[in-house]
């Protein structure tokens, strides 16, 4: 399960990029910002989506994820 706080539940285009792959989803593993899927409507200044270091209970360690987030709120 996807933890609330990486912005599953907000509504994202899944696009394909310039390398032929998939743009990843929040909660996915990523390595850079151009990787993730950006919010519907990101032309406006509500969200944001990126790349950002999360630690993983799960593993011990931190890990980088795609994260979208409402800017107005305190997700950012």
């Amino acid at each position: 399960e996807i933890p609330q706080n990486l912005g599953s539940d907000i509504p994202h285009d899944i696009i394909k990029l310039p390398n032929g792959q998939w743009c990843k989803t929040p909660g996915a593993l990523c390595s850079s910002r151009s990787e993730c899927c950006k919010a519907k409507h990101s032309d406006s200044v509500t969200y944001s989506s990126g790349c950002s270091r999360q630690w993983s209970d799960q593993q011990g360690l931190f890990i980088n994820q795609c994260r979208t987030c409402n800017v107005e709120s305190s997700m950012c």
